[in-house]
C-alpha cells in the first residue's frame, strides 16, 4: 500500500509504503537477524574504520543544494543528489559539456529530478503525442523504491541542463525518457527500527551508512521534517537540527546525507536525543535554508524510516537492459523460485544479472539458461550458477563470473531463489 505522508505545513512529497496480506494484516519487513543485546554506543559508532566526523563537502563530493519549490519531488532530489555524489566519488568520467551552470556561476554535475519524476509517473503517449506535461502541484509523491525502479528501467539519469526543473510547468519531450548518461548498478535500501533507535541492529546500520558514505558518496534519508528546530552551537552558529522520540511520526520528507558528526549535540526543545551524534543532511530547499542548505538529523530520530545508497556506472557498461519492470509493484510474494524469460535483441554477451528485493539479509542462488523453451525457464542449457547474500533490500546487480554469449532471437532465462534462514524469501 502506498501512502502519501503529509506534514500539514510544508510537504516534501515522500510516499510511504507498507505491505498487507489478503486479509489486510500488515506484513512487517524483515530487518535481518537481531541479537537482542544493546551495544555499547561509543564502541560501535567510533572505531578506527570510521572517524568521529566526516564531510563529503570537504572532498568535493557533495553537490550544491537545489530547490524543489512547491513540488513533491523531494524523493527525486535526494536520489539525484546521491547519484551525483556517487559519480564524483567513484571518479566516473564527467564531460565538461555535461555540467550545469548554477545561478552563482558555478558549474557542476547535476542530474534532473524532473526527468526522474516524469519518467516514473507518465506512460508512453506515442509518436503523435510526444510531450509529457505535468503541473508542479499535481502530486507525484515518491520514495526510494520508485526512484530505484525508474533508474533500473533505464529511464535516466538525465542531465539537469537537458530537462531543467525550471521548465516543470511545460513538461518534457518523451524522447528524453530513455536518455541515460549513467546507468544504475545498485540501490541499497535499509529500514531503521523506529521503536528501538538504540538497538544493536540500528547501530550496526549506522556503521553501514558510514561505510556507504566513505565508499560510494551521499545517501538518501527519509524522515519527518516537522521536527526541525533552530539551535545554537558552542561557536554561536545557528543550525537546523531534527529529532523526535515519537516512533509513530511518519517520514514526510527525503534529503541526502553528506556526512556525520558523532559529537553533534545541538538540539533544542524538551524532546532531546538520548546521545550525541547526527547526520549532516543536504536538503532540497536551496542554500538559503539551514546552514547553506544543510541541516542535522540525530542518529536516534525515531521518524527515520529508510536510508539508501545509489551506485551508478557508465552507461556503456549496460548497453541493453532486459526488464519487465517499469513501475514498482506494491506486492511481494513468498515463493521457492521466480524466473524471467527474455529474447536476445542481437548477438551480444550477458554480463550481469539484477534483482530487486524488499527484505534484508537474504541469501540467493540464481541460474542462467540459454535456448529455453517458451514458458519453461529451466529448460535449455545451464550456463551459470552463482550464490551469495544481499545484506540490504533494494536493487542489486551481480556480475557474472564469465560473460554468456547470446545469439539474436535466442530465448534465455534468469531463475532466482531467495532464502532467509530456512524460509523461502519474498520476491
Amino acid at each position: 500500500i502506498f501512502e502519501a505522508n503529509e506534514d500539514g505545513g510544508q510537504d516534501g512529497g515522500l510516499l510511504g509504503m507498507r505491505f498487507v496480506d489478503r486479509h489486510g494484516n500488515e506484513i512487517k519487513q524483515s530487518a535481518g537477524v537481531k541479537n537482542g543485546e544493546r551495544a555499547r554506543r561509543a564502541a560501535v559508532l567510533q572505531t578506527e574504520a570510521y572517524p568521529e566526523r566526516y564531510d563529503l563537502r570537504e572532498q568535493g563530493f557533495s553537490t550544491t543544494p537545489k530547490h524543489q519549490g512547491t513540488s513533491n519531488f523531494c524523493w527525486a532530489f535526494s536520489a539525484a543528489a546521491s547519484a551525483e555524489s556517487n559519480v564524483l566519488k567513484r571518479g566516473l568520467p564527467v564531460r565538461e559539456a555535461w555540467r550545469t551552470t548554477l545561478a552563482n556561476g558555478k558549474t557542476e554535475l547535476a542530474f534532473s529530478p524532473m526527468h526522474m519524476a516524469l519518467s516514473a509517473f507518465t506512460n508512453d503517449v506515442g509518436i503523435d503525442e510526444d510531450y509529457l506535461p505535468l503541473d508542479k502541484n499535481s502530486g507525484l509523491y515518491g520514495n526510494d523504491w520508485i526512484a530505484a525502479t525508474t533508474l533500473a528501467s533505464g529511464h535516466g539519469v538525465q542531465l539537469e541542463k537537458a530537462t531543467p526543473f525550471s521548465s516543470l510547468e511545460y513538461g518534457m519531450d518523451q524522447a528524453q525518457r530513455d536518455v541515460s548518461y549513467y546507468a544504475l548498478k545498485n540501490y541499497g535500501i535499509i529500514s531503521m527500527e523506529p521503536d528501538a533507535p538504540e538497538s544493536q541492529t540500528n547501530l550496526e546500520k549506522i556503521k553501514l551508512v558510514k561505510s556507504w558514505l566513505m565508499e560510494n558518496g551521499a545517501c538518501t534519508l527519509s524522515y519527518d521534517q516537522g521536527s526541525r528546530k533552530e539551535s545554537s552551537t558552542s561557536d554561536g552558529e545557528t543550525v537546523l537540527a531534527c529529532y523526535t522520540s515519537n516512533s509513530q511520526v511518519k517520514a514526510t520528507h527525503a534529503s541526502a546525507i553528506a556526512g556525520w558528526d558523532d559529537s553533534f549535540n545541538y538540539f533544542s526543545g524538551t524532546d532531546l536525543p538520548p546521545h550525541p551524534g547526527a547526520w549532516l543532511v543536504k536538503d532540497s530547499y536551496g542554500e538559503g535554508k539551514g546552514t547553506d542548505g544543510y541541516l542535522w538529523v540525530s542518529y536516534y530520530d525515531a521518524s527515520v524510516k529508510t536510508i539508501a545508497n545509489v551506485e551508478m556506472t557508465q552507461a556503456s557498461e549496460m548497453d541493453h537492459i532486459y526488464s519487465y519492470t517499469n513501475v514498482l509493484t506494491n506486492t511481494k510474494i513468498q515463493m521457492e523460485k521466480a524466473a524471467n524469460v527474455f529474447t536476445a535483441r542481437g548477438s551480444e554477451q550477458l554480463a550481469s544479472v539484477s534483482i530487486a528485493t524488499m527484505d534484508e539479509s537474504l541469501s540467493y542462488t540464481f541460474w542462467v539458461y540459454t535456448g529455453v523453451t517458451e514458458g519453461e525457464p529451466e529448460t535449455g542449457q545451464l550456463k551459470a550458477e552463482q550464490s551469495g547474500t544481499f545484506r540490504t533490500g533494494g536493487y542489486h546487480t551481480v556480475e557474472l563470473d564469465a560473460p554468456i554469449p547470446l545469439d539474436a532471437g535466442e530465448r534465455f532465462s534468469i531463475v532466482f531463489r531467495l532464502q532467509q534462514g530456512n524460509a523461502a524469501g519474498y520476491f
